[in-house]
């Protein structure tokens, strides 16, 4: 499933445009919204998912988003990060 994903994300990257029209059989509504603006949404998202290894965490980003949930008070004690993810499953 992993790796059907990623290659679904890869496939998305190279190609947005053919991503976009054969989302449009998947997606309710999505033929009926303003193209112009979703191919815009589309192409943001892209930016935040693209990475030298697609779908592979940074432990250093998981370390820096608990700090900022710790100073927020959204959590009361750190967690142990190793349980939280994990890139083993990546192809």
């Amino acid at each position: 499933m992993v790796k059907a994903f990623l290659q679904g994300l890869a496939d998305t990257i190279a190609d947005p445009a053919a991503a976009y029209e054969t989302s449009k059989a998947y997606v309710e509504n999505l033929a009926q919204l303003d193209p112009v603006l979703q191919k815009q949404k589309l192409a943001t998202v892209i930016e935040l998912w693209k990475a030298d290894r697609l779908g592979f965490s940074q432990p250093k980003a998981w370390e820096s988003m608990q700090l900022v949930l710790l100073d927020m008070g959204l959590l009361t004690k750190p967690l142990d990060l190793t349980k939280a993810f994990s890139n083993a499953f990546l192809p």
